[in-house]
């Protein structure tokens, strides 16, 4: 013959039963959550551009090029969604205006997060630019980085660009 553990139950456990599921109170719904933290490298030649992350209509590309006779390495935004926004190097936050947004369209040059970039033929470098960034849909999809957790370098690594470092993914 078994025994019986519990012969009842008090209001107070059965309370703390039916909430067992949630966290601080709230239900699972209540929270985003973080689904990826990706750590990365990535080399590129002149004029590659790779994605690096991408979800709910928002993406991070890596891209190597030249402007103003400058090698470049620059961490780009990029959406797919009308209404994005996006804090970095250039910045779109929201306002009342379609151009205070983030859009398809934006302009490339427009789209920075995080960059270096040096005289081209410069011996080889590798810094962090010390800022950081997001890229977020309207649905609350979220892509960020943090420029103190990247090095960003030109002719290092037998690449003329390379990057490395971590993005989060959080989706809603």
């Amino acid at each position: 013959m078994g025994r019986r553990l519990f012969a009842g139950t008090s209001s107070g456990t059965a309370t703390k039963a039916a909430d067992a599921d949630k966290l601080g109170g709230q239900a699972p719904s209540a929270y985003v959550m973080m689904s990826r933290h990706r750590s990365l490298a990535v080399k590129l030649a002149m004029g590659e551009t790779r994605e690096l992350a991408a979800a709910g209509g928002v993406a991070i590309d890596a891209k190597c090029d030249q402007s103003a006779g400058r090698d470049r390495i620059r961490l780009i935004a990029r959406t797919s969604v009308a209404n994005a926004f996006l804090d970095g190097d250039s910045d779109y936050n929201g306002g009342t205006l379609v151009s205070d947004f983030l859009q398809p369209g934006t302009p490339e040059e427009d789209r920075t997060l995080i960059y270096e970039s040096q005289s081209t033929g410069t011996d080889p470098w590798v810094d962090n630019d010390i800022d950081e960034g997001f890229v977020m849909a309207p649905n609350g999809t979220l892509l960020t980085v943090t420029g103190e957790g990247w090095a960003l370098g030109l002719n290092v690594a037998g690449a003329k660009c390379y990057a490395a470092g971590t993005i989060d993914v959080i989706t809603p």
